[in-house]
């Protein structure tokens, strides 16, 4: 591979990237204040999730917001089954032959970040909805939906965590 052709190959990847940490953060639009939240959205200030924001000064966007009321209807109403969803890249971005490893070394560390972050939200969401985990919502028992919602405040965290990831990359590849 010629010099020029990996520079392009770097170039074009970075745009890449920017595109979807750009598309990434609309996700999470909304970002109010964590003290408005605290006061007046969020039911459980005490969560891993909401410190996590609160610490890292991101403010807690709307889907977190949404998220939570989901899980507060779960705890509530034994007939309500939720479905969250997300939707990410394919996991090829961290193979060996990834043009990732390419670009520089703030960006491809925070890159990396990036991808392991959505990784683990998507597998923290089909845990949820997998197998006996699952049965777990679907049960009348208030232990078990409890459980499961427990679970949910896990992505929730997942989630704060790529929030962040999705911030670093963007100023990354600003710089």
């Amino acid at each position: 591979m010629t010099k020029n052709h990996k520079r392009s190959l770097r170039a074009t990847y970075r745009t890449f990237l920017q595109a979807h940490v750009e598309n990434t953060l609309e996700s999470f639009t909304g970002a109010g204040s964590t003290h408005f939240a605290e006061n007046h959205l969020v039911s459980n200030s005490d969560a891993d999730w909401f410190i996590f924001l609160k610490e890292n000064d991101l403010g807690v966007p709307q889907i977190f917001i949404d998220v939570t009321a989901v899980i507060d209807k779960a705890r509530s109403n034994s007939s309500y089954i939720p479905s969250v969803n997300y939707f990410g890249l394919d996991g090829n971005q961290l193979d060996s032959s990834s043009p990732i490893w390419e670009i520089n070394g703030a960006e491809s560390q925070a890159a990396v970040k990036y991808f392991l972050t959505q990784k683990q939200i998507e597998t923290s969401i089909d845990y949820q909805y997998d197998g006996w985990y699952f049965d777990l919502i679907k049960s009348t028992e208030p232990e078990s939906r409890e459980r499961w919602c427990k679970g949910m405040e896990n992505v929730l965290f997942d989630m704060a965590q790529h929030y962040k990831a999705a911030t670093d990359l963007q100023k990354a590849l600003r710089s």
